[in-house]
């Protein structure tokens, strides 16, 4: 249970990382590159970590049933993830800018801070629900650790997500591809903490069995259509 969740974490600062790479390149291209828009890009990102992780903070009840479905919460990347590619690319129309027209500061700024709240909002939720997570609940019955080690997989699994996204781009292997492999080791990680959960002692297994099923067999079908996507992705170059 311990190594499932530690993978989960590990898995969670790959995507967030590599996700930010992809996003940003988007970004560059659409709001031309200039110092100014790179700086309000990691401004306005920086914003809604902040924001989510004060919701997090202020909203108990909120908190306390996103702990109880978290495994879940991580596959919200992966909508927030498509969703926020799509804002980027149509920046413009959303501003209602032409394509021969320069962007000024004031609607980059605006723009900005539209485009990228699915995936920071979604970070600055997860970090500490994360943290709560390690030390609470059904974790003390074999998986618990200590809080800080969280900050050292996240990190590790963010390293590990800036060189292989880094390298990939490299080998001018495409963002969707890129995607579709980044989206298949989080979901997959999902379904191994599903996975090992249902082997965990507990007295009233027989009452929430059936759930617990559903919801295992549910995250199991993420990664294999992820993965299937892939492979049709690669089918047809």
């Amino acid at each position: 249970m311990r190594f499932a969740r530690g993978l989960l974490i590990f898995s969670y600062g790959l995507f967030s990382i590599a996700a930010q790479t992809l996003l940003f390149r988007e970004f560059v291209t659409t709001f031309e590159g200039n110092d100014i828009s790179v700086g309000i890009f990691f401004g306005s990102w920086f914003l809604w970590v902040g924001l989510g992780a004060l919701l997090v903070r202020k909203a108990e009840t909120l908190a306390e049933k996103l702990l109880g479905r978290i495994e879940f919460l991580f596959l919200v990347y992966l909508p927030a993830f498509v969703l926020q590619t799509i804002l980027i690319i149509q920046a413009r129309q959303l501003a209602g800018i032409e394509s021969y027209a320069l962007w000024s500061i004031r609607d980059i700024l605006l723009v900005s801070i539209i485009v990228n709240a699915p995936i920071s909002l979604v970070t600055g939720m997860l970090f500490p629900i994360v943290c709560r997570w390690v030390g609470s609940g059904p974790i003390q019955q074999g998986g618990r650790f200590p809080v800080s080690h969280v900050y050292m997989i996240e990190a590790a699994g963010s390293f590990a997500g800036g060189i292989g996204v880094t390298i990939m781009l490299g080998f001018s292997i495409s963002p969707a591809r890129i995607f579709f492999l980044l989206a298949f080791i989080l979901s997959l990680s999902v379904f191994l903490v599903r996975l090992a959960g249902l082997f965990i002692p507990d007295p009233r297994r027989a009452a929430k069995l059936s759930g617990q099923l559903l919801a295992c067999a549910l995250s199991f079908l993420v990664p294999l259509v992820v993965c299937l996507c892939f492979v049709l992705d690669l089918m047809n170059p």
